[in-house]
Parts: C-alpha cells; structure tokens; sequence
C-alpha cells in the first residue's frame, strides 16, 4: 500500500509578539514560602480548577480595581475603621495618605486593593509590609502570596479575568485582545497558573512598578516539572486530552514531563504510552473510531475519507492496534507536529509490515519499480535453465506476497535472488543472494509436523566443472525484514567422491540416508503454486500490461492446507 501523506496540522500558539518581556536571567531567591502569611494571602501549592465568570462580572471587577468603592472613600475620608489602621501604621492622616501611593506601604496596599478587590485587615497588611522592609521577602514572593492566595482561588476566576487581573496588578495596564488570548491560550493548552504568573512577575514592567515603590523585584523561580518547559507540558496536556478525554491530574502530567525533559522518552514513544495504556484500551473503541483518535492525537485533524477508509481495512484485514499507531507515529506529519512542542523529531521509524488490498499492493509495487525492476545486465547473464524474472510469494505467510526477483546466473545451476517487502508505502529489499540469503531455486512448501507451522524448503545444486557439484536442503524463514536460510542436508561431490553433512556436521552415508528419509516422513508437502513472469516478457509489456501481470501474479500464489 502507499502511505498517504498528509499536509501537516500543528498546534502552533504564536506567542512573543504579545508576551512581557523578561529582564533578568532565572537564579536564586530568598524565599517566603516558610513563613507565616496571613490566612487571607497564604498560597497553596496545588491548583484549583478556574471556572468561568460571566463578562459583566469581569467588567464590575475592572471597574472596582479602577474607579475604586465606598470601603475606598471612608478610608481616604478617615472613619472609625481608618482611624484605627493609622494607628497602627501611621502616626497622621496625612502619612497614611502618602503611603498609599508610595513606599513599601503602598506597594503592599496595591496589593490589597488590585489582588483581593478590597481594603487591608491591620494585621496581614503590617505583616507583609515588615518583611518587605526587612529583605524577607521580595516584590514577586509578595506578588504570589496574593495571587495564589485561598481568598483568590475562592472567587473561581475565569481564565480570562484571571490574566486581566495580572495585567492590572503587574503591567499597570490593560490588557491588549492578543496578549489576552495568547496566555489565555497558555492556560487552555495545559500550563498552569503559576507559570503565566511568573511571566508577569519578572517582566521589565513590574520591575518599573517595584522600583516606584522603592522595593527589590527579584526573579520567581518556577520548581514544579510541568513548568519548566511550554512545549512538553503541553504536548502531554493533549495526550491526556485527545486520547483518554480528561483533564491531567498534576502528579501524572510531571511524571510525563520528567520522562520527556530527562530524555528517557521521546515524542513518539511517550503517544505510545498513552494508546497502548490500560486506561486506553479499555475505552474499547471500534476500528474506525480507532483510526479518527490517531488522526486527531498525532496529527492534530479529523480524518480524511480516503484515510479512514484505509487504515480501517489494514485492521479488518488482521493487522495490530500497535502497527497503526506506528504508522502514523513514524510519519513526516508526527514529527513536525512534535517539532511544533520543541520535542525530538530525530526517533527511528518502527519497521511495520502492513497487509492491504491487493490494489494497493500492485500500485505500491507500480510506483516503485525503479526500486526492484532488473537492469539487462542483470538478466543476459545466463547460461542455465532458471530463466530470469519476478514472482510473488508469502513467504513470511501473513497474507501478504513478497516480491522474488530472480537474476540471471553466471552458471548452470546458479540464480542468484532478491527478496522485497512491501512496507510503509515503499518497496523494501530485505534479502540479496550478494549477501549470501535468498537464492531460491527450486522452492516448495511443506508442513512440518514437530514444529505445527508451514515451512519452505529449497532445494539447490551448485555446479563447479564437470565433476563437482554441492547439492542441499535449506529452510527458508522470513520473518518481518529478516531472512533465515537454515540448511538441513548438504551432498558435496568432487569426482566420484562424496561428502555428506546433516545440519552442519559431517556424517557418513549410512546416517545421511536414515536422516533425510526421517526428515521427509516427518513433514507434509502441500500443493503450492506461484506465478511467474520473465524478464523478457516483463521488458516488453506496456505499463498497463505490467500492472496486469502483477494481477495475474498475485492471483496465482496458492498452497493446500
């Protein structure tokens, strides 16, 4: 069969016209995960899950982070509830007024008012405001213990009023609609929160918001494996999306990302764990529905009708779950789909054999003549009684032919062969009698009692001069692109003397007679027929003619059972 090829479908998020700019290289941190934050910020290592928030309630946010509420005014007026906050913080309405605006304690009162949407409990907000000034904790920690705090996750904001927020909180701006989308985008395909976080927090313009407020930044280190590299967090994310229909739990997607960061595992065989899991299979999904989650999980599109019409019949006809996948996984569209993840494209194809309609095998062979057709000098050559030309034989009896290319030989008895194999859209040699297999005579087909399989015997003569000669029985085993030639008996004659070998050993007369009488009693002959047509036939047909005596070929192999 000829593969199909398919034009590459790839997730591709366009992502650096839009992203904040990073200023500093990642390094080390002093960090204020270990201390005791208030309640109300305290971040928690895990994410919950955003649910989505309607648009208005976006905008009523928005227009609170900007225009300010009625807590705003009775604190900037002084009430009972400010007066009692400066008290603690300040010593006059007026510096509480300026440390709004400026300093560390407006830093931490921005905070309150972008982050949380509302005003400062006394406690929490000296707290932070003391390890600010004293170099406990840096602009990006206090950052986070915010925005990854119990009261935020509890308003369930939506992927999209979440990254409003950072903008406001981090940029001092609004969003513009592609940056917007891009992170949005981020979140959809697999990387959390944190990571788009960190994107905001060690951007050049929250660096500009810290130095206003007189505050060291610093740099957010991101720890967790699923954030350390966009590209393979979300090829897993997808994995876990388009072959077993769920969201990721967090511990299964840092598993993957360890085996793919770490390089124990590339693109293909990582899709491979997934198909071929226990919670994949027990999906028990029919053949065609099979073939459209190949097509979606590793070429990222619905199925053509040609394609699914194709693959479906390869597994109708017998074939392995396992030889389809490969045969997406080993295509060009795969690997420029991992490409697209920044993930290897360099694996090597896993050599598949494919049974398919006898159309598709003779077109697969057509298109390929160039690869397996003999030159003349290939068939002049000979001065014997085995004429040159082609056959088709299962030889490695799944269904489907091989393709033996007899040569001319240079002697009587000599005529040398070549085995292919149709496979991957291509015709593949898998044995050259140059090479020292598959020079094949005289081939028959028996069933071999003591192993309960069907075996071809070959049974050759080697001529050299007048008056010595070999002769020998020799098994033949294909089996995938490899070829065995087992040989049984051997007679070698050299005058009127003879030597006598049984499976390598030199044995006399008497031993070689019981031992070739035994081997044939203990197997059955089958009836096996096998076109041929010649090379000086074949040399002369139109194309039209070619392709019908590959017809006519394929129509002729037999064998009883």
């Amino acid at each position: 069969m000829k593969l199909r090829r398919f034009g590459a479908c790839i997730l591709a998020v366009s992502m650096l016209c839009s992203l904040p700019v990073y200023a500093e290289e990642i390094g080390e941190t002093e960090s204020a995960v270990n201390m005791e934050t208030p309640a109300e910020t305290v971040a928690e290592s895990e994410e919950s899950e955003s649910e989505s928030v309607p648009v208005s309630e976006v905008q009523e946010e928005t227009e609170k982070l900007t225009e300010g509420t009625e807590e705003t005014e009775k604190l900037t007026e002084g009430t009972e509830e400010t007066e009692k906050l400066m008290e603690e913080t300040a010593e006059t309405t007026e510096d509480m007024e300026a440390y709004k605006q400026t300093g560390v304690e407006g830093f931490v009162y921005r905070l309150y008012k972008l982050v949380l949407n509302r005003e400062p409990e006394a406690k929490g907000y000296n707290e932070w405001v003391g390890w600010l000034k004293g170099g406990q904790t840096t602009g990006v920690e206090a950052g986070k213990g915010f925005v990854m705090s119990n009261e935020l996750k509890s308003r369930k904001l939506s992927n999209s009023a979440y990254v409003e927020l950072l903008y406001k909180t981090f940029l001092n701006r609004e969003a513009d609609a592609a940056g917007r989308q891009t992170w949005v985008t981020y979140l959809e395909k697999g990387m959390s929160r944190e990571w788009v976080y960190s994107g905001f927090a060690n951007s050049v313009e929250f660096q500009d918001i810290c130095n206003s407020f007189g505050i060291q930044r610093g740099t957010y280190v991101l720890t967790a494996l699923r954030d350390q590299n966009a590209g393979v967090t979300m090829f897993v994310y997808r994995c876990y999306e388009k072959f077993l229909g769920r969201t990721p739990d967090d511990e299964g997607v840092n598993t993957w990302c360890n085996q793919l960061l770490s390089g124990q595992m590339n693109a293909k065989e990582a899709a491979r764990g997934f198909v071929m899991s226990n919670e994949f299979q027990n999906k028990r999904l029919s053949n065609e529905a099979y073939v459209e989650t190949m097509y979606q999980g590793l070429f990222d599109r619905n199925a053509d009708n040609a394609g699914l019409a194709s693959w479906v019949e390869i597994l109708e006809d017998g074939n392995s779950r396992e030889s389809v996948f490969y045969g997406f996984a080993d295509s060009e569209e795969f690997r420029s789909l991992a490409a697209g993840f920044e993930l290897t494209s360099d694996w090597q194809s896993t050599p598949v054999t494919y049974k398919m309609s006898k159309e598709a095998f003779i077109q697969c062979l057509m298109d390929n003549r160039s690869t397996w057709q003999m030159s003349k000098s290939q068939a002049t050559n000979y001065s014997g009684y085995f004429e040159p030309g082609y056959s088709l034989i299962d030889l490695d009896i799944d269904g489907q032919p091989e393709l033996v290319v007899t040569l001319a030989g240079g002697t009587m008895h000599n005529a040398p062969t070549k085995i292919y194999k149709v496979q991957d859209g291509k015709v593949v040699l898998i044995s050259d009698s140059d090479a020292g297999v598959g020079e094949i005579q005289d081939l028959s087909m028996y069933y071999k009692n003591s192993e309960g399989r069907r075996v071809y015997v070959d049974s050759r003569i080697h001529r050299s001069g007048t008056y010595a000669s070999y002769n020998s029985i020799v098994e033949i085993y294909v089996s995938g692109n490899s070829v065995t030639e087992v040989t049984k008996f051997a007679r070698a004659r050299e005058g009127t003397s003879y030597t006598y070998y049984q499976d390598g050993k030199e044995v006399s007369k008497a031993q070689y007679d019981r031992a070739f009488d035994a081997y044939y009693a203990g197997m059955r002959e089958l009836n096996m027929q096998r076109g041929f047509t010649s090379y000086k036939r074949w040399s002369g047909y139109s194309t039209t003619q070619k392709k019908n005596a590959l017809s006519s070929m394929y129509d002729a192999f037999s064998y009883s059972n």
